[in-house]
């Protein structure tokens, strides 16, 4: 090539072989000027990196540096996240965008009244459907309970076309049947697919969980049949399997599945068991609400297991210590105690005489100077006096006490005359 072929570059009054040679020249030349290809190649990699010192950045890099591994979503999509916190009922998700998810009260579960912290807790995997990418303060509105919904559908399909076994809870009983959830769709169990026992136990199966075989799917119609008597068999070898892992007499952690007026189901991973309402203290429960609410963890004592009909007795009081062996050791016959009456009976009154242990006052036993016919007309609930202890029963947690006066002490009783 000639210099002419240049053209006015800068390099009319020097030759080729000089600036090929010179390392001055050519770092001058390569200042503010733009080289083609072959002058950059001949020039070398540091020169390149020289020649453009102030290019702008790459927007997608610095995006990519902010924020990561940002996932490109669109709304309908059903998506797993992690649960960051959960605040006035609502539960932030992470899913790997620009911003937390935000799951409102309303969208976390389709049974009514479910509180977040029954659902989840912070650190646990779920599955949302984001219902639109961004609100006002740009984060994702999303649902937990459409994606069960979703979700559920299709192992449904899957496993009615696999014939397999489904968990639900049972939710309700009515006319014809029992109502069941699963995964937020609602089931319905005819009666004719229950077994006779299930039958003769309605109530007791409400609030539990229990597997069943998929009959029929509508979805178009959300109608869906399902049958507990059809995996009866099945049920119960699962169930046998699960309860291998506990046994009488052993103290394991659940979780309150439902509460009913005879007592509360704890949740122990595969299988519910019952803690009935005399086992949840050694006080008298009123109702269940006042010791224990849906979702909470608690530690229960396992009294005993029917595997034939897969019944699991639990026990709060049992933890705690017996009130009965220290006031045993405490009472004697003849003793007056300060008591307070908590309840009456046709037949009588029961007064508290500590915490955790009661005596019963009979109707016979409430006064010297008349019969009595009802208790009331003697005793108040919450009425504080002294009573007279007048039969143990240890063996049988029983303490008859009286209000009469009673025979006087032996050593006050006079002496007999010798001459008698």
């Amino acid at each position: 090539m000639s210099i002419d072929a240049l053209g006015t570059t800068g390099f009319e009054s020097t030759n080729l072989e000089e600036v090929k040679a010179s390392p001055e020249i050519k770092e001058k030349s390569l200042q503010g000027t733009a080289l083609s290809q072959e002058a950059q190649d001949a020039a070398g990699p540091e020169a390149a990196q020289q020649a453009a010192p102030d290019s702008p950045p790459n927007a997608e890099d610095e995006f990519e540096k902010l924020f990561g591994t940002v996932k490109n979503y669109q709304e309908g999509d059903i998506i797993s996240g992690t649960v960051s916190r959960i605040i006035n009922g609502s539960i932030y998700v992470d899913i790997a965008f620009k911003s937390e998810g935000i799951i409102e009260p309303d969208e976390i579960s389709s049974r009514a009244s479910v509180k977040a912290t029954e659902i989840c807790q912070p650190g646990d995997k779920i599955n949302v459907k984001i219902m639109r990418l961004e609100n006002k303060a740009g984060n994702p509105i999303l649902s937990k309970k459409r994606a069960d919904y979703e979700l559920g559908w299709s192992k449904l399909n899957a496993a009615a076309a696999n014939n397999e076994d489904i968990l639900v809870k049972v939710t309700g009983k009515r006319d014809g049947g029992l109502n069941a959830d699963y995964e937020g769709i609602n089931a319905f169990i005819p009666a004719s697919q229950l077994d006779r026992e299930d039958l003769t136990r309605l109530d007791s199966l409400v609030g539990s969980s229990i597997y069943c075989k998929v009959l029929k799917i509508v979805r178009s119609r959300k109608r869906l049949l399902l049958s507990h008597k059809a995996s009866k068999e099945k049920t119960l070898v699962k169930l046998q399997e699960a309860l291998k892992s506990i046994h009488p007499g052993e103290v394991v952690r659940g979780k309150v599945s439902s509460i009913k007026s005879f007592g509360a189901f704890v949740n122990l991973g595969e299988f519910d068991g019952l803690v009935h309402i005399s086992e949840l203290a050694w006080d008298r429960v009123a109702q269940v609400e006042d010791v224990l609410e849906v979702g909470q963890e608690i530690d229960v004592y396992v009294i005993g297991i029917d595997e034939e009909n897969t019944r699991i007795s639990l026990s709060l009081k049992r933890l705690q210590k017996d009130p009965w062996e220290e006031a045993i050791q405490d009472i004697k016959v003849g003793d007056r105690l300060p008591v307070k009456i908590t309840r009456l009976a046709q037949f009588g009154a029961f007064a508290q005489i500590k915490e955790g242990v009661e005596g019963l006052i009979h109707i016979t036993e409430m006064s010297d100077e008349r019969q009595v016919k009802y208790p009331q007309e003697v005793v108040q609930p919450g009425q504080e006096l002294t009573a007279r202890v007048i039969r143990l029963e240890p063996q049988n947690k029983k303490i008859a006490l009286s209000l009469r006066a009673g025979e006087p002490a032996a050593a006050e009783q006079p002496a007999a005359n010798p001459a008698a």
